[in-house]
């Protein structure tokens, strides 16, 4: 049963009203709460992939119960799923038993991965020996063991080990005794055993006497187990490989003996290995002992290797000594935009400036301290400097990143009279939003979703008549009462009709006789009710769409008011965490408390007393002192806390909202500058003061030149589609457009010339042809036309139309992928689920990943040498998440195979509401999980899939992939990759999921066939859409240029099903076409999905409609 969030806040903050959380037990949660409600707030637990509504008031619920045993019944539990799977939720769950009734559980299962979580439960060794009866068939027999505090409960049960995996529990043991004597007996895993003596010596003896049964991995644990660091030098100079010396490091860094590590890499001799462990362990170690080190090292590429990692202002410091070969790498990894710009000063070779500036994502302000830069840019592209500087100083840097443009170049060559008219449209009047424009622009495009959305309204007076003339006059008269109820408040139209002489029921007579005075009555009364209606719309839809157009945050004040008001004085001390958990931690000063907040937050009883006094003021006669003395640091104290949790931007609990306009980027604007043909223009407005004019003040009014995405799903509902190519338009034909209207408004077709109607004709100004749109999918053309940003293409829109042609035809003819096909939707923490796609080809989609992620994977973009990889060569390919319910695109994360490994590039930011950045990254971690394990049964598997650490997956742990060179044995090594010699490790063959080691080079690999796109269903006109999509593309494909393609018969379709190279259609006369296209690479399973979906819509039909099979196949 589906469970009200909101409904269960409440629920949850009235219970804690009426009993304080240490009065809480079984039987009054029980009594309170519902079992699907208590699921739901144990499910809670997960909310950290995804923060709901009020998600604060659950969580700090379930931190408090969590502790309260049997809260479930032992049948409750298991009836949630007999056969349920072991992850963190489950175990949750077992939490709540006590250990009798875990006991009772696991006696229930017979699967030992579920037993090994119930068992793992069991607090007290007395259920542990009872439930040991029912472990026999475990596979971790080792691990169970263990977990006894009792010596003598362990050794009573060792016998149930395998014998291989018994050093394990005899390392467990607290008593040196039994260890020694063991060790003697057991011929493996002596080194876990040595390891947990008591004291080096016992170590050091057993080290010595089995020294040449022990492997190296295990003398590292034995020798990093030494508490005395002379013991651990003594014996340090054993390890001479490279491998084996940085895990013997990383033993120490593990275990947080930081002096001992660094001491031994001090002792490295060898460059490459000293870089790599310090760029490993470079937070861990004392800065001042890293630049030491650092500074004795002659090779600039292990230089750069550990720069990388190190703060801006070292980079710099260092900078020179790395040599010119190593510098383009340093300055992409700077973080501070004004010292990566200034930088670049010290790159010789323009190619590498020019690399560093088309990878950038942001611009700092100009300043003087850039003038090399545009000198040399002016140089190589033969540019005017001082219209170019007008441009990087008034507008943004970006144009610089989009400096291969043609229009662009043309704008800034200009005669100085064309090129000063144009920048005086894109000043930052024209482009800085306010409250004022905003209301204008929300007005008008509600306007328009109001008449989109209500026609019953906007067309009731043709309605009305339609009604009479086909005599249905029950539908006519009660359209009319409808009306006159809802106008009541605002106009009494029986009233207004007497007052001309009319009845109602002589008004509906004369409209029935098709009176020409009461038709035109009727028509003004109509014109008045929609206006009123359209208002009320607009009123009623303004405060959603503010939130919709602007960025919003909680007031904290407000915030802190409402808390106060509403919540329970016992959930209110959830905020205050428990200074000894802050002092350990050391979070007291990262988190920015004073001395006066902290030592208020020692005092819990006081933090209540006041909380008491601000609840309810007047219930006290006077302000007790102490609570008086600490109000003000309370105040600031309850602030900082309220910082520090990043739950409470989700309380839903009437806080006031305080609002900002979203900046829209530079990018953007130099984008729709980029649209913009100096050729028009001067054939347009600049030759036309008057036109010129109106335009300006136009811009200037709706700001339409910093929209950006903020009206975004506004203008989704107005019907209409803006981008930087639209807006371009927009300004180079506006003579065209407000003569087009001028001309409606005088022929009477149009009332005024509104915002909506100028922006409709700029989108038919748009290059976007019905053709390609059918070609490519509505959606994939306007992103391959429009290339909108971040990191826009600097290639011209018509070069990249006809590129993605080509494109379509390499990927509709990709036959293999070097990693395992996937189309599959994947459970995630959350309950929600998504869609992972990998290895599929032959949908569009794959020619605008990188419009749809702001990435510079485009045709003509930075990266473009990654996007034709991914398209062309076997070993390159992208994972597609997708959500499962609209079939929206959420994310994409794109890579290549390398023998043994996979490395992904960046995972980029999920564009779907529903689905966090959180959701999307637990997805490509499961993901990752399923490519290893299908590869892993062939000649050639995937040991390895690893990915960037940047975007989604930033602030994972990042380690070395013991490669310099990821893309030696590539067939091209040019490829563009954001991931390198360190990332993150998603999955791999091991079950420790550590790293196996890498081993690059494709000779060999098996190779599968590429995934086909989904079966899909379609109905009405998506079907027609679709169908000529189909036929265009075959047209295409074999060799029809696009103007010669031919575009099918207009068809009403009831049903059609559709594949990636056929569909069946039913229309409305109950005729099936069916069609696969002569240019499939996969005739045979195109026949066979086609064959499927014949019989589905026959099976599904056949008895209601007499079908008529009307065959023709492109074969």
């Amino acid at each position: 049963m589906d469970v009200n969030v909101n409904d269960l806040v409440v629920k949850i903050i009235n219970f804690w009203d009426k009993y304080p959380h240490n009065e809480w037990d079984v039987s009054k949660i029980r009594n309170e709460f519902s079992k699907d409600e208590l699921v739901a707030i144990m499910n809670s637990a997960n909310y950290d992939a995804v923060i709901e509504k009020n998600a604060f008031v659950i969580q700090s619920f379930y931190s408090k119960i969590y502790e309260i045993n049997n809260l479930f019944t032992v049948d409750e539990i298991y009836e949630f799923n007999p056969d349920i799977k072991t992850d963190d939720l489950v175990s949750l769950f077992f939490f709540t038993l006590s250990d009798d009734k875990l006991v009772e559980l696991l006696k229930r299962y017979n699967s030992p991965d579920i037993q090994y979580e119930i068992f793992s439960t069991i607090r007290t060794d007395y259920y542990r020996d009872i439930a040991m009866n029912y472990m026999k068939k475990s596979r971790r027999l080792d691990e169970i063991v263990s977990q006894f505090e009792s010596d003598e409960l362990m050794l009573k049960h060792l016998k149930s080990v395998p014998y291989s995996l018994r050093g394990y529990v005899v390392a467990n043991l607290k008593d040196d005794y039994y260890k020694e004597k063991f060790l003697t007996l057991f011929s493996g895993n002596k080194s876990s055993i040595i390891c947990s003596l008591s004291t080096d010596e016992k170590k050091i003896h057993y080290f010595k006497k089995y020294y040449l049964l022990l492997d190296s991995y295990e003398k590292i644990d034995i020798i990093s187990s030494f508490t005395n660091v002379d013991n651990i030098m003594k014996y340090a100079h054993i390890f001479k490989k490279e491998d084996d010396y940085q895990y013997f490091i990383g033993r120490f860094v593990s275990r947080d003996r930081i002096e001992v590590a660094v001491e031994l890499c001090e002792r490295l001799k060898d460059e490459e290995t000293l870089a790599t462990v310090l760029r490993r362990y470079l937070d861990e170690f004392p800065i001042e002992r890293v630049l030491q080190m650092f500074e004795k090292l002659n090779d600039g590429y292990q230089k750069t290797r550990i720069l990388t990692a190190f703060p801006d202002d070292l980079k710099i410091k260092y900078i020179e000594t790395i040599g010119q070969a190593n510098r383009k790498v340093l300055i992409e990894s700077i973080v501070d935009l004004d010292v990566k710009i200034s930088s670049l000063q010290y790159l010789e070779k323009f190619s590498d400036i020019e690399g560093v500036i088309e990878h950038t994502e942001k611009f700092p302000v100009y300043t003087n301290e850039y003038q090399f830069l545009l000198d040399k840019y002016a140089t190589c592209y033969n540019l005017n400097k001082d219209n170019l500087l007008y441009i990087v100083k008034n507008i943004d840097m970006s144009v610089l990143k989009l400096i291969k443009n043609e229009n662009l170049r043309k704008i800034i060559n200009s005669d100085e009279q064309a090129f000063y008219k144009i920048m005086e449209l894109f000043g930052k009047q024209n482009y800085t939003l306010d409250a004022s424009s905003m209301n204008d622009v929300l007005n008008s495009l509600l306007q328009r979703e109001f008449k989109l959305a209500r026609n019953d309204i906007v067309l009731i007076f043709p309605m009305i008549l339609q009604a009479f003339d086909f005599g249905n006059n029950e539908k006519a008269i009660s359209l009319i009462e409808k009306m006159i109820s809802d106008f009541k408040s605002e106009f009494d139209i029986e009233e207004y009709l007497e007052s001309i002489g009319y009845t109602k029921d002589s008004f509906i007579d004369s409209l029935i006789k098709k009176d020409t005075k009461a038709v035109e009555v009727l028509h003004d009364v109509t014109a008045r009710y929609i206006r009123f209606k359209r208002n009320e719309y607009i009123k009623d839809n303004l405060v959603a769409s503010k939130d919709k157009t602007m960025k919003s945050k909680f007031d904290k004040k407000s915030m802190m008011k409402c808390i106060l008001n509403k919540f329970p004085v016992d959930l209110i001390m959830v905020f205050f965490p428990l200074y000894s958990e802050y002092k350990e931690n050391g979070w007291y000063e990262s988190r920015g408390f004073t001395d006066e907040e902290l030592e208020l937050l020692k005092n819990r009883d006081l933090i209540v007393e006041i909380i008491k006094y601000k609840k309810n003021p007047s219930s006290y006669s006077e302000i007790p002192l102490e609570v008086k003395q600490n109000l003000w640091v309370f105040n600031k104290l309850f602030e900082v806390v309220l910082n520090n949790n990043y739950l409470v931007n989700s309380l839903d609990i009437g806080a006031n909202k305080i609002y900002s306009f979203k900046e829209v980027s530079g990018e953007h604007i130099v984008s729709i500058l980029a649209s913009l043909d100096v050729e028009k223009l001067q054939k347009g407005i600049l030759s036309n003061p008057e036109m010129f004019e109106k335009i300006f003040k136009l811009l200037k009014q709706y700001k339409m030149l910093g929209w950006g995405n903020s009206y975004d799903s506004l203008l989704s509902g107005a019907g209409i589609v803006i981008d930087e190519e639209t807006i371009a338009n927009f300004i180079q034909y506006f003579p065209v457009i407000y003569t087009e209207l001028s001309q409606k408004i005088e022929k009477g077709q149009l009332n005024t010339m509104s915002l909506t109607a100028m922006l409709d004709l700029a989108m038919c100004f748009s290059t976007e042809s019905y053709k390609y749109s059918y070609l490519f999918g509505a959606e994939d053309f306007k992103l391959i036309a429009s290339n909108p940003g971040p990191n826009s293409s600097s290639m011209v829109k018509e070069k990249r139309i006809s590129n993605a042609i080509e494109d379509l035809k390499v990927i509709r003819n990709r036959d293999y992928v070097s990693v395992p096909p996937i189309d599959k939707d994947f459970d995630l923490k959350s309950g929600k689920k998504m869609n992972v796609v990998v290895g599929n080809f032959s949908n569009p989609i794959n020619l605008t990943y990188g419009e749809r992620t702001g990435a510079c994977m485009r045709i003509g973009g930075a990266g473009e040498s990654l996007y034709n990889f991914c398209l062309e060569s076997d070993h390159g390919f992208h994972i597609r998440f997708v959500n499962p319910v609209t079939g929206g695109f959420v994310s994409r994360v794109s890579g290549f195979r390398n023998g043994n490994t996979v490395f992904l590039n960046q995972l980029r930011y999920s564009v779907d509401s529903s689905f966090s950045n959180l959701d999307v990254m637990e997805a490509c971690k499961l993901v990752a999980k399923e490519i290893v394990e299908l590869s892993r049964g062939s000649n050639s598997p995937i040991d390895n899939v690893v990915i960037s650490s940047d975007m989604v997956m930033s602030g994972q742990l990042v380690q070395s992939f013991g490669v310099r060179d990821i893309k030696k044995g590539l067939s091209t090594k040019d490829v563009y990759s954001d991931v390198g010699e360190y990332g993150v490790v998603l999955a791999t063959s091991r079950l420790d999921n550590s790293l196996v080691p890498v081993k690059l080079g494709n000779i060999g690999v098996k190779k599968y066939l590429v995934q086909r796109d989904k079966v899909r269903i379609l109905y009405d006109k998506n079907c027609l859409d679709y169908i000529r999509h189909i036929e265009v593309m075959d047209q295409v494909l074999g060799g029809t240029s696009i103007d010669n393609v031919t575009i099918s018969d207009e068809v009403e379709y009831l049903i059609c099903y559709t594949g990636e190279d056929w569909y069946v259609a039913l229309d409305k006369t109950g005729k099936i076409s069916q069609y696969i296209m002569k240019n499939s690479n996969n005739k045979e399973k195109a026949l066979e999905e086609v064959q499927q979906a014949l019989e589905a819509i026959k099976m599904h039909l056949e008895d209601t409609i007499n079908i008529t099979q009307n065959t023709g196949l492109g074969m």
